[in-house]
């Protein structure tokens, strides 16, 4: 067996679920392939499909605090990743879900458009410009 794991693959599989904190993410890739996989490998395999544009920084989660008030440092284990989708397919039909008649649909469609068009300002960044100033 190699010694990566094929974790970047593993990540991307994942993530198809939608969008996790890194300590999920840790948790679901170490389920997936049945192996102790470090976090320093996950962590790198991360930063490579980062690098790669093949996922995004989508928020972070403050659950990690429990309760805590007063936060003088960020901890990496809140940052949610999630897949940045660019597949023309995919585009076209998160803008046929934009026009969805089902309210949770729609402002789901919303939240990913826009996690897109901040990543990659390209044709539909300027279509939710023209279409939600």
């Amino acid at each position: 067996m190699p010694r990566k794991y094929n974790i970047d693959r593993v990540i991307l599989e994942v993530l198809q679920d939608g969008d996790l904190s890194r300590v999920e993410l840790g948790e679901r890739v170490r389920s997936k392939t049945g192996f102790a996989v470090t976090d320093k490998t996950i962590n790198e395999a991360i930063f490579k499909l980062l690098k790669a544009s093949r996922i995004t920084v989508t928020g972070y989660d403050l659950s990690i605090y429990n309760g805590v008030e007063r936060v003088q440092s960020l901890k990496p284990d809140g940052i949610v990743f999630g897949l940045l989708e660019r597949d023309p397919l995919e585009i076209n039909l998160l803008i046929r879900r934009l026009e969805s008649e089902n309210l949770h649909e729609s402002e789901s469609a919303l939240t990913s458009s826009k996690k897109f068009s901040w990543q990659k300002q390209g044709i539909l960044g300027l279509m939710l410009r023209v279409y939600f100033p």
